[in-house]
């Protein structure tokens, strides 16, 4: 395709190479292909759309414009999270996309639109002092962000969650505070609505925390353990529901030659366990009352419908693969959960 349109043709040469400036912004805005009625990209619908470049400078200018206009015409202080591509501006009632899977059950996945309504945050982190021309004098820097409150219409959230207003979902800051409490109670409610949907009793694996290749037999440091966040557990929760029939992600490889992959879909199917391992005795106040807590876990049989396995396993269904349980040691203060008469002595 050519162009005789000389000034177009330095705007296509500066996006090359990652030199377009606010003069090609505006060039940009009165380019709609094949909608000859529309004025400019600024007008609604238009300005809703989501941009269609990859993460580089060019999207990074187009977002930090777009943040900036709506800032002024709402009236709000631009906010600013440290994230890639270093300053992430935020502000209430903008558009927004989810660039990850969440809890697929829930209808937060890769892609799904919402509207930005707040920025929980560390009070102590937030700073004036300019890190960037590019936005107002008056812009409010975080430093430490917890997680972003997005509306989403199309969440199939049914009740509430705590202190939050219906569709209003709490999205962990990305990479600050991945797998964090805020993610491990999305998962949660995912299992306990899949377990009310489908008719099933909720099952929940229960971390076999160990010290120095002993089990731990203390009941308070037992629960500490199970209460830990999930990042500084090596991600791993003390306390896993699983629903059959629920959709789950393998989070680590497993067997790259056959498809078992970081980051593949599969529907959980059945958790084989020792028979004797089973308790209903409350570990948590989050799950219905009739949970089965399941002590002692083997590996779980999980649905890849992508998997490489060309022969079927001996006794199981095609596609239905064999999870084990994973192991990690990671390191963890206990001292203020020990009874007195167990805590060391300073001299």
């Amino acid at each position: 395709m050519r162009t005789e349109d000389s000034r177009y043709l330095q705007l296509l040469e500066c996006l090359r190479h990652g030199q377009c400036n606010y003069d090609d912004y505006e060039l940009l805005l009165t380019r709609v292909v094949g909608q000859p009625s529309v004025g400019s990209l600024c007008d609604s619908p238009w300005n809703k759309a989501p941009i269609l470049v990859f993460r580089n400078e060019v999207r990074t200018q187009l977002d930090n414009k777009a943040a900036i206009h709506n800032a002024t015409q709402l009236g709000y202080v631009p906010i600013k999270t440290g994230h890639l591509p270093g300053l992430l501006p935020f502000v209430p009632g903008m558009p927004v996309i989810l660039t990850q899977n969440i809890p697929i059950e829930l209808g937060l996945i890769n892609g799904i639109n919402g509207i930005f309504r707040q920025l929980v945050y560390q009070a102590d982190s937030v700073s004036t002092d300019v890190l960037s021309e590019i936005f107002p004098k008056n812009t409010q820097y975080i430093h430490r962000p917890l997680y972003a409150l997005i509306e989403i219409v199309k969440s199939k959230t049914e009740s509430n969650l705590e202190k939050l207003q219906p569709k209003l979902v709490p999205i962990p800051a990305p990479i600050l505070v991945f797998r964090n409490e805020i993610q491990t109670q999305l998962n949660n409610k995912a299992a306990i609505h899949n377990a009310a949907q489908l008719g099933h009793v909720p099952m929940v694996c229960v971390a076999q925390d160990t010290c120095n290749g002993k089990p731990i037999k203390d009941p308070i440091l037992i629960k500490k353990l199970l209460e830990l966040s999930d990042n500084k557990t090596e991600h791993l929760s003390g306390l896993l529901p699983f629903v059959p029939g629920m959709p789950v992600i393998l989070t680590q490889n497993i067997a790259i030659e056959l498809g078992f992959i970081n980051g593949i879909n599969g529907i959980f199917r059945q958790l084989v366990y020792q028979a004797d391992s089973v308790s209903t005795d409350v570990l948590s106040e989050i799950f219905p009352k009739n949970t089965q807590y399941i002590h002692r876990p083997l590996y779980a049989l999980m649905e890849i419908a992508k998997s490489k396995i060309e022969s079927n396993l001996e006794e199981l269904q095609p596609k239905l693969v064999p999870i084990p349980v994973i192991e990690h040691t990671f390191r963890v203060n206990i001292s203020d959960s020990l009874p007195k008469d167990k805590k060391p002595k300073s001299n």
